[in-house]
């Protein structure tokens, strides 16, 4: 009997002993992501400002967290390192990039792929750097190759029945086809999770160019769906909260088809059309309720979104934040204030007015 009870006690007590371990590890990688994002942010600022030099230091101090950009930063960083003319900024960005480059990459290679960046005055001193500078060693690698794979496939299945041929049709069987695809495709997707643990959609294979496009495709589609979308929220935050997954992107893909009082993160409180961009301005509450959510996975506050975005669009800026969605008529002939007029309506009472803004 003693030894039953001990028994008991010890099975009790180890995932008691476990959690606060387990809240540790999840602090560690909530505050390593929100390093990311905070010197993310900082960096875009200083674009907003026309200070190249700044917002590279900034980007590179984002890069040595994970050491790889998310695809949203790639684009603004290349842009970024063009106009970039502080050679001490551009040095260190180039020796984190070749220590974060692969094995198969050698000083010489790294130097001709970014020969165009490189001052010619920081050339021989960089290949020098570089030379003596060690290799990060990337873990996972078969894995991620694997794993994209599996999914490269799944993109075509998910759009065979959205083609144009289908986009419109209303016909059941059609619309059975595609949810019982999307579950299945959802399906494979998990499984992946369950055989091989967490993976970052940024590292999938660069030569299976539909493994990403399928993944943002699978929960997008299978998050039509409210209860699939409320069972899988803690699993895919988490995902988020890890890095392995851009919190805009996954801001995107929850609101793709929510454009009314539902929004979760907010994204369709903005849009462009012609040469205009639309802002609503929010109600308190859904306004406080979005920016809590927002904050949960990092993003900034609904407010500073839109600022970035209207900046954007009336300095024609190459520069690009989270996506500012094209609003599609309903006749050619809509003015902007009618499509403003339609999406107030169906926002109700988040929206308590908007703004339209001209290039």
């Amino acid at each position: 009997m003693k030894i039953f009870f001990i028994c008991i006690v010890f099975a009790i007590a180890v995932p008691v002993l476990a959690q606060p371990k387990q809240k540790a590890m999840r602090e560690a990688l909530e505050d390593n992501t929100a390093a990311y994002y905070k010197s993310i942010y900082k960096a875009e600022k200083f674009l907003m400002q026309e200070l190249s030099d700044s917002a590279l230091k900034y980007y590179t101090d984002a890069r040595k967290v994970f050491g790889l950009y998310q695809l949203n930063d790639r684009r603004n960083v290349m842009l970024c390192l063009n106009n970039c003319s502080d050679t001490s900024i551009l040095k260190e960005w180039f020796r984190y990039g070749y220590y974060c480059a692969a094995d198969s990459i050698g000083p010489e290679k790294y130097m001709e792929l970014y020969l165009s960046f490189i001052p010619e005055s920081l050339r021989s001193n960089l290949l020098e750097t570089l030379q003596q500078t060690p290799k990060m060693k990337w873990t996972y690698i078969e894995e991620h190759e694997q794993i994209s794979r599996i999914l490269d496939p799944l993109y075509e299945i998910d759009q065979k029945y959205r083609s144009e041929e289908f986009e419109n049709s209303y016909d059941k069987s059609i619309l059975l086809k595609r949810r019982k695809a999307d579950k299945k495709n959802f399906a494979v997707l998990m499984s992946c999770y369950k055989r091989y643990g967490d993976f970052s959609t940024n590292r999938f294979s660069s030569m299976l160019k539909n493994a990403k496009q399928a993944y943002r495709l699978i929960l997008m589609h299978y998050f039509f769906n409210k209860e699939n979308r409320v069972k899988h929220y803690d699993f895919f935050v988490g995902q988020v909260i890890k890095g392995n997954l851009d919190s805009r992107e996954y801001a995107q893909i929850v609101d793709n088809y929510l454009s009314d009082t539902s929004q979760v993160y907010g994204c369709h409180t903005s849009f462009c059309y012609n040469d205009t961009v639309v802002v609503y301005e929010l109600s308190e509450p859904y306004k406080s309720r979005i920016n809590i959510n927002r904050s949960q996975i990092f993003l900034q506050d609904i407010e500073t979104l839109h600022q970035k975005q209207v900046w954007a669009w009336q300095n024609y800026s190459l520069y690009s934040f989270e996506t500012l969605w094209e609003a599609i008529p309903d006749e050619p002939s809509d003015t902007v204030r009618e499509i403003a007029e339609k999406y107030k309506t169906q926002m109700g009472p988040m929206v308590v007015g908007y703004t339209i803004y001209p290039r």
